[in-house]
């Protein structure tokens, strides 16, 4: 049985380094999993031309483009649609984004994260979702 040893965060970098056996000055990169679509998900269309119009569409047709839901409704009937990460390249460098902690800030390419988790961005934009009876 393996034990569980408690790092202080500012130990970590050394303790990883003696986890692996790694030498100083050797580099050390922590590769989390990317996580693709389910089969279940749609798969993701071209981003519109020009990109901003993507503010003009409705929950319904974000979600054919292949964006995703990232949370329930809120009291107002939004949700944050995530962008599926093959537009990553598309998306203009000062596009206002949401993140998936509700973070507004603008997207720059190269700088804005790329993570993709079940094909998708980690941001994306607010929509009102449609009530379903």
């Amino acid at each position: 049985m393996s034990k569980i040893k408690i790092v202080p965060f500012e130990q970590a970098a050394e303790a990883i380094y003696d986890a692996v056996g790694a030498s100083s000055g050797d580099v050390i990169e922590i590769v989390t999993p990317q996580f693709h679509r389910t089969s279940k998900m749609t798969k993701p269309s071209s981003a519109p031309t020009p990109f901003e119009t993507v503010r003009q569409l409705d929950y319904n047709a974000l979600r054919s483009l292949g964006c995703q839901d990232w949370n329930d409704p809120d009291a107002d009937g939004n949700v944050l649609l995530l962008f599926p990460g093959e537009w990553y390249e598309m998306i203009p460098d000062g596009f206002e984004i949401v993140d998936i902690s509700g973070n507004v800030e603008e997207f720059f390419l190269n700088e804005t994260d790329n993570d993709i988790r079940f094909g998708c961005l980690a941001y994306g934009i607010l929509v009102k979702k449609p009530i379903i009876n």
